[in-house]
């Protein structure tokens, strides 16, 4: 006597399954509103990526501008000054104005431009033109002639140095 015992076994496998044309639609736009997403999300993340190294960028320009002052001591700012001309020494200085906080420095020195004896010159003539209208006028005050004076001897210092 022979008897066959069948022992069922149920799990799960895989097989193969054709989706229907439904189904295959359905799959197609969620598929377009996945890829739609990503983009989304990568268009975000170059924002934040270019942000994140334009921020970069400025605070290493920042830490770049800090170290070298502290290295070199000294930063050149933009100074108003007025113009001096030493005739004597034939340099030109530019002295800091008032509210400078560099008050009467002498922030540049160069030497003379062909254009400053040019105004030396054209002081010169203004000089003697007042000093004329002056003693025409019969006003010539103490100031201008001693202005004149300054300047005749003035001129005739530079003209022996120059012979020289």
């Amino acid at each position: 006597m022979s008897s066959t015992t069948t022992f069922t076994e149920e799990r799960t496998v895989n097989a193969r399954y054709t989706f229907t044309d439904e189904e295959l639609d359905s799959i197609a736009l969620t598929l377009v509103h996945k890829l739609a997403d990503k983009d989304q999300a990568e268009a975000e993340k170059k924002e934040v990526m270019d942000d994140y190294k334009h921020r970069l960028s400025l605070l290493t320009a920042e830490i770049n501008d800090l170290a070298r002052k502290r290295r070199d001591g000294f930063e050149m700012r933009p100074v108003r000054c007025r113009l001096e001309r030493d005739f004597e020494a034939k340099k030109r200085q530019w002295v800091a104005t008032e509210g400078s906080g560099m008050e009467g420095e002498v922030v540049r020195e160069e030497p003379f431009n062909p254009e400053d004896y040019q105004m030396e010159l054209a002081d010169i003539e203004a000089m003697s033109e007042r000093a004329e209208n002056s003693k025409t006028m019969g006003k010539a005050s103490t100031n201008d002639l001693a202005e004149d004076v300054e300047i005749d001897d003035q001129v005739e210092e530079d003209a022996a140095s120059e012979e020289e």
